[in-house]
């Protein structure tokens, strides 16, 4: 084939994978009649005419060419079409038959991002930058491929890199931008920011970036004008609509702040709904004694919360619960009499349903009809007294405690949340250092794993724990449990346990703003972190606090045990046994059970 007629051919086929397929039909008619004894071309024709105008077509033609540029554009195709593996594949066929194809290398990258691999993803940019050092392309998809490895100095020399070849590219910005934010260089993350806004006011993802940014340092205003701004540009982006929702929240707007978040539906993180074809329910009439279908999701602490919703709803109908297995034998003892089911169970014939998440709009909660009873959930009561028997051998208050979320590490936007959240059990040493307290564990994951090696005395019974009923038993059984912002948390408010919540600078939506009580949970009581990453200031005041609880406990406690004493004394004068009380093995006085 001559060199005008093949520019003319990949031409059609590119418009070909951009849905112009007519062009290349014309285009392969006018080679045949150049040159009609072209085997590939009449190949192609074929092809074209069995399959039509259709993105199949082109990728059988494309393969039908079989050379190195052919099979990488086959691979672009298959990665528009979000088939990363199948594109992965025919980018290692043209690298194959040209391992210096700076594109194939380039773009076999970024599908083994979309893949999953970041691993990959960074070294096929670094061969891809062997050949060519300055393809920009290479250089910033390298960056995200390390941010996503949460290899954020490396991701920011690799903007760094990528500005050096095209100063002017707002996207490098934005994502320099975030990958400083994941840093906690806030300053130079609004920077990047304004930089991009600066050079294409129409760039979705800056705003969004933005908003985000200044949503974690708590300037809620200005987050939601970068908000505004973006869904002026994409009025359906559900990501953005799912943030508006979580700062209206945060401000107490609940009218606005429930119907935004409905959008969570539409985000690619959102949960898989299965709820079957019953329509959701909006609290738009009456259930009139009908079956509705409720069903948790998100996390843990979210149906722990959100349970709450569910003797409400069984007022008006049959309620059947869907939730992870290890929360059904917990929420069986709601109120309403709901059918608990696991999320594998069998669900039985109902006529509506709803997540519990929504339950808040359809019922139309404020801030000042937050359904706020506790407990509305109990604990087992014979575990609860085994607990107890157990526990009264530990000296002074019994204070159970939580250090670590769950990392996620394959969940950037998670990870990062998580770090900003959990702490170290090490930072736990004050509590420590209290007299008159022990410390129970009620972390579970990874993270437990810290007591092997921490000074801290902290007594574990967690390997007895195998689901929530078997937790909310323990925690019934302590005084007071301090923990970062887990389903602890949710767990031991919603039982109507005293429950300290140590919580980042830039707090869950849930817990409101400047406030150190919850109207969710009535025995909450919040210690934030005055700046972004202060523990110090939030370790130091709980371990105050603490002293202070403990002091008026042990004072109530020393006068209960001289009032035992005196009436020891009676009984033995009038023949009756003289008890002293049962000592644990450190020769302290244990705490009579069912306290707390």
């Amino acid at each position: 084939m001559n060199a005008g007629l093949a520019r003319r051919f990949w031409l059609a086929l590119s418009l070909h994978a951009a849905g112009l397929g007519k062009d290349v039909a014309s285009a392969l008619d006018a080679a045949l009649v150049a040159e009609p004894d072209i085997a590939t071309l009449a190949n192609c024709l074929g092809i074209l005419r069995q399959h039509g105008s259709t993105q199949e077509a082109a990728l059988i033609m494309l393969e039908v060419l079989g050379t190195s540029n052919a099979l990488c554009t086959r691979g672009d195709l298959l990665f528009s079409l979000q088939r990363f593996e199948e594109a992965i594949a025919s980018y290692d066929r043209a690298i194959a038959l040209d391992p210096a194809n700076v594109a194939a290398h380039s773009n076999r990258g970024c599908a083994l991002t979309c893949a999953g691999d970041n691993e990959g993803a960074v070294a096929a940019h670094d061969r891809a930058l062997e050949i060519a050092p300055n393809h920009m392309l290479a250089v910033l998809n390298r960056g995200i491929a390390l941010h996503n490895l949460h290899r954020h100095d490396e991701a920011v020399a690799s903007f760094d890199r990528a500005l050096a070849i095209s100063p002017d590219d707002p996207g490098v910005h934005s994502n320099r931008g975030t990958a400083l934010a994941n840093l906690g260089r806030m300053d130079e993350a609004l920077v990047c920011y304004e930089r991009a806004h600066a050079l294409n006011p129409k760039f979705v993802d800056a705003y969004v970036n933005h908003g985000m940014a200044l949503k974690r340092l708590c300037r809620f205003d200005e987050a939601l004008v970068c908000f505004a701004r973006a869904l002026e540009l994409h009025p359906d982006d559900a990501n953005v609509h799912l943030a508006v929702a979580e700062v209206r929240l945060m401000l107490g707007d609940f009218a606005s702040g429930w119907r935004e978040y409905e959008w969570r539906w539409k985000t690619r993180a959102a949960a898989h709904r299965d709820d079957g074809p019953q329509p959701q329910w909006r609290g738009e009439d009456e259930l009139a004694g009908r079956t509705i279908l409720l069903t948790g999701e998100q996390g843990f602490g979210d149906t722990l919360q959100f349970c709450r919703y569910v003797p409400l709803v069984a007022r008006q109908g049959k309620v059947v619960l869907r939730v992870e297995p290890s929360l059904v034998r917990l929420l069986s003892t709601l109120a309403g009499d709901p059918q608990v089911v696991a999320n594998d169970d069998e669900v039985p014939e109902n006529a509506l349903q709803c997540p519990l998440l929504s339950l808040p709009m359809a019922l139309g909660t404020t801030l000042d009809t937050i359904p706020a009873e506790v407990p509305y959930i109990r604990a087992e009561a014979r575990q609860v007294a085994r607990w107890q028997r157990r526990l009264s051998a530990l000296p002074g208050l019994r204070v159970g405690l939580v250090w670590a979320g769950e990392p996620r590490p394959d969940d950037i936007a998670a990870y990062a949340l998580d770090r900003r959240r959990s702490v170290t059990l090490d930072r736990y040493a004050p509590f420590g250092r209290v007299p008159g307290v022990s410390l129970v564990s009620l972390q579970l994951g990874s993270a437990a794993q810290q007591m092997a090696s921490s000074p801290l005395t902290v007594h574990d019974w967690t390997s007895e724990l195998g689901d929530f009923a078997d937790t909310a038993a323990l925690i019934t059984a302590l005084d007071l449990v301090i923990s970062v912002d887990t389903a602890v948390v949710h767990l031991t408010g919603a039982l109507g346990k005293p429950i300290w919540v140590l919580s980042r600078f830039d707090g869950c939506w849930r817990w409101l703003r400047d406030r150190t009580d919850s109207p969710w949970y009535p025995t909450a009581r919040l210690f934030r972190q005055p700046r972004d990453g202060d523990w110090d200031s939030v370790i130091a005041d709980v371990a105050a606090a603490l002293r202070v609880w403990e002091n008026k406990d042990g004072e109530t406690r020393r006068k209960g045990c001289a009032d035992h004493r005196i009436g020891a004394k009676h009984r033995s004068r009038d023949g009756a046994e003289a008890g002293q009380g049962r000592r644990t093995r450190r020769g302290q006085r244990a705490l009579e059970p069912g306290r707390g």
